[in-house]
């Protein structure tokens, strides 16, 4: 295999290739090929990508959702936070 990946090094996924990408290098793309992994079919034959693009787009969703409400929370703390403290020896 060109690679594995777990801890005994002989696990059912090896990693093939390491894409070359412009983006998020600290978040690695991969091509990958099980061997010997179990699987699920999720889906009909020949659906497959429209059901993953439905998946995409539901995690799209949840992450704008999820950092939305995170910038909320994180701005309600700093306008707290900048009415209780004293700089300088005033508030």
């Amino acid at each position: 295999p060109p690679s594995s990946h777990g801890r005994d090094g002989k696990g059912p996924i090896w990693i093939a290739k390491l894409k070359d990408k412009m983006g998020t290098r600290q978040l690695p793309t991969a091509e990958l090929e099980l061997h010997g992994a179990n699987g699920l079919q999720l889906s009909k034959d020949g659906r497959g990508i429209p059901m993953v693009t439905r998946l995409v787009n539901i995690t799209r969703l949840h992450n704008c959702v999820a950092a939305t409400g995170l910038m909320s929370k994180a701005t309600m703390l700093a306008q707290d936070y900048a009415t209780k403290r004293t700089a300088f020896g005033s508030k």
